[in-house]
């Protein structure tokens, strides 16, 4: 999942990564920048509760798809059209989706894992580390979902990116645990055993899919987990995680679908949204830490230009998702410590000041897609985590 998801196994504890909304209507002073709701429109929430949206995709600002899941560990799509939710679809063989992709109006893929991938309430569990789970895709023709595809050598893909009609990119992470040392501990009452780890937990991967038909997944060495994943061309993307000690950022250019070299962006621990601002650009949001428990207590943002990464910005959050619509104006959201999602305007890669997104948690804010420069749809789930919310804002420059 998209979430701050957090590896504790012995002498591991990092974060992959997350992202969730409901109405606002908030002045940012700083950039002139203001987000309230649509016309017409409050949250509007799926009918299948309880459910997580973990993901949206508008080819329009009509036309939207939905991923996440329905809280009975069941993948769901969910049409959205002109802003109004259509009825949740049941996706067969996933468990959880994380990620959809819109290159057409009838067309979108998205991506997930077929089961449990190793996580329990955020925390990779000594069960379940050699999880049978596999990194599944989702073929959706209007608006119908095809049986998920597994993908063996990965357990999850939590982003995708469809440039084309004929040619995506999924991005997540292979269980590469092994087995180290136990310590078992006696009490009185009680005999407890601590398994280690031997290595780091899992290894970032990607896989190129062509006309529908997934590639061989290539494991990317260096890395934990790539969380998010965009494409300026069929050609050309990029993706984002972090490394395999989850104590740096991670970025992968992807070419042709084969994964390049990883490069490390100091001051930041964890990448989670990528956006195109142009074919040279990417915009880049996550965070970084400054204690030892591994909690995100900035967000960080910069830019990708041909390769190189730019300044690292600091913003007092962790950021979760991006998009922008043109080359000036991108959106992120993100959350606090404390269980409080926002919403950020980011306008020539400067952050400007957060908006409180109300009625959301942290963990709520799960993805944002911005169809137009005055418009984004933002998904999640409510602050109770019991129902899936997907909101429209209005954003005026």
């Amino acid at each position: 999942m998209k979430k701050h998801d957090y590896l504790r196994v012995g002498q591991y504890s990092q974060p992959l990564a997350s992202t969730m909304v409901a109405g606002l209507a908030i002045a940012l002073l700083t950039l002139s920048f203001v987000i309230a709701p649509a016309s017409g429109g409050d949250t509007a929430r799926l009918s299948k509760p309880p459910a997580v949206v973990q993901g949206i995709s508008c080819f329009t600002s009509s036309i939207c798809e939905a991923a996440g899941g329905d809280g009975d560990d069941q993948g769901v799509v969910e049409a959205v059209e002109k802003g109004v939710p259509q009825v949740p679809v049941d996706v067969s063989n996933s468990w959880y989706l994380d990620d959809v992709s819109c290159p057409s109006a009838t067309f979108c893929m998205a991506s997930g894992t077929s089961g449990d991938s190793g996580f329990d309430n955020g925390y990779l569990q000594p069960y379940n580390m050699a999880t049978t789970a596999q990194g599944v895709v989702v073929p959706i023709h209007r608006g119908v979902p095809s049986t998920a595809v597994n993908i063996e050598g990965s357990n999850e893909f939590q982003g995708i990116d469809c440039p084309t009609t004929t040619f995506c990119i999924a991005a997540g992470y292979a269980s590469s645990f092994t087995q180290g040392a136990t310590t078992t501990t006696t009490t009185m009452t009680t005999t407890t055993t601590t398994i280690l780890a031997g290595q780091p937990p899992s290894v970032g991967v990607v896989v190129p899919i062509r006309n529908g038909v997934p590639g061989s997944p290539e494991t990317v060495p260096g890395t934990l987990a790539f969380v998010g994943v965009t494409c300026s061309s069929a050609t050309n993307c990029e993706a984002v995680g972090a490394n395999s000690s989850g104590s740096e950022g991670a970025i992968v250019p992807i070419t042709h679908g084969v994964p390049g070299a990883v490069t490390l962006v100091a001051g930041t621990q964890w990448l989670d949204g990528i956006a195109c601002v142009n074919e040279r650009i990417f915009e880049i949001v996550g965070g970084s830490t400054g204690g030892s428990t591994g909690v995100p207590s900035k967000g960080v943002v910069f830019q990708l230009t041909e390769g190189v990464a730019g300044a690292v910005r600091q913003v007092s959050l962790g950021l979760n998702g991006i998009s922008c619509p043109s080359t000036r104006l991108c959106e992120a959201v993100g959350g606090d410590p404390q269980g409080s999602g926002y919403a950020v305007p980011i306008i020539g890669g400067v952050p400007g000041a957060l908006a409180l997104v109300p009625r959301i948690g942290s963990y709520g804010v799960q993805g944002i897609n911005c169809p137009t420069t005055t418009g984004c749809e933002v998904v999640g789930t409510n602050a109770s985590a019991t129902l899936g919310e997907i909101v429209k804002i209005t954003v005026k420059l």
